[in-house]
């Protein structure tokens, strides 16, 4: 889960010019990586057999209502498939009308998937609303961060920007992937932390919460005053919201927001270097060839001691209702096969920390 970004089909611009910056590819991939599970101290792992009865009962028939629903959608604009259809999609039977309605986050997605209201779920909800209808992006992320005001800036609980918790956004915004999300954001903060800082950019930022979080930290530890945070991300939204949780963070000054997509950071950061390069959540959404050109970029960007943060989605039993009562298709990776995608991408010292829930897996790695 990230900020907004757009997709092209236009594989070729990222791999070339991605590649271009990045360090070569090995030949083979060994295991020379380290898979490290981390105790519960200090992250979530709350409710586990009520999550596990509700997600194989009233989970479950949620779900199917909704992908009901979504269906009838999809199908209403089936008399005019350029709407919704990619130009190469399947776009078989009803279940594959249904999956190229939701694939397209950018410009040929299908709204009106994002918007269904269902009673029991996000009818009553103003909070889970602004979560479905912003489904991977930034506004869902800081709704999910910020749901349960499970962080402190000056002892004050945050909350999202968009509207207050209740009921409803307790409930399903505190279920286990909403949990390790929020690991994922300690695990971020605190990898950050122990680097302490220097000049670094994040990839696709989205909300920056955690990259932010972690520079107020070092401040208030009397250090991180010269660290210089770049945030990068193609939706002006998710830039505006970066920049507003900077200034609640009082770090204001050390960040810079630059409106640009993933696929044309390579050219735009040509001469530039960094102590550290953060992509958290992107890679969720990106087949193998495309995301291991992207921490080719990455690794290549790195100065002499950098490191890369970088995340991927291990897939759960959630993974259905995720899809179904979300519209959100995510490509999923094991420990494993994320350590061998970084190790595929050229990355040396690779260090793959599993949250408790092991949904949000984070790494690190060096040139």
């Amino acid at each position: 889960m990230k900020g907004g970004f757009v997709m092209d089909n236009n594989a070729e611009v990222l791999t070339a010019s991605l590649i271009d910056k990045g360090v070569a590819e090995k030949d083979s991939v060994g295991s020379s990586f380290e898979i490290i599970k981390l105790s519960h101290a200090g992250f979530e792992k709350k409710g586990s057999w009520f999550w596990f009865v509700f997600e194989w009962t009233i989970g479950w028939l949620l779900a199917e209502y909704i992908r009901i629903k979504s269906l009838r959608v999809a199908l209403n604009f089936s008399s005019q498939p350029e709407s919704f259809v990619e130009e190469n999609g399947n776009g078989n039977g009803k279940d594959g009308i249904l999956d190229q309605a939701r694939q397209s986050f950018g410009p040929k997605r299908l709204k009106a998937l994002f918007e269904l209201r269902t009673l029991g779920f996000n009818a009553s909800s103003p909070l889970l609303q602004d979560f479905c209808e912003h489904a991977a992006e930034a506004e869902a992320l800081d709704d999910v961060y910020n749901a349960i005001g499970s962080f402190e800036w000056d002892s004050q609980a945050i909350y999202p920007l968009s509207a207050p918790p209740d009921m409803w956004s307790n409930l399903y915004l505190d279920c286990p992937n909403a949990q390790s999300v929020r690991n994922r954001y300690r695990q971020v903060v605190k990898l950050y932390e122990q680097t302490g800082g220097g000049r670094t950019m994040s990839i696709a930022c989205g909300s920056a919460q955690p990259i932010v979080h972690a520079l107020r930290n070092l401040k208030a530890k009397g250090r991180g005053q010269k660290v210089e945070l770049i945030l990068t991300d193609v939706r002006k939204e998710s830039l505006a919201l970066a920049a507003k949780r900077a200034e609640q963070a009082g770090v204001a000054d050390q960040v810079s927001c630059e409106r640009i997509s993933f696929l044309k950071l390579a050219d735009h950061f040509a001469e530039q270097s960094f102590d550290i390069v953060e992509a958290c959540g992107i890679l969720d959404y990106l087949p193998d060839d495309r995301a291991i050109a992207l921490i080719r970029f990455a690794l290549g960007s790195l100065r002499e001691g950098g490191q890369i943060i970088i995340s991927n989605m291990s897939r759960t039993r959630a993974a259905n209702l995720l899809l179904k009562m979300y519209n959100w298709p995510i490509i999923y990776r094991t420990p494993e096969e994320f350590g061998q995608l970084i190790e595929k991408a050229g990355g040396k010292n690779i260090k793959v920390y599993v949250e408790p829930w092991g949904v949000h897996p984070v790494a690190t790695a060096t040139r």
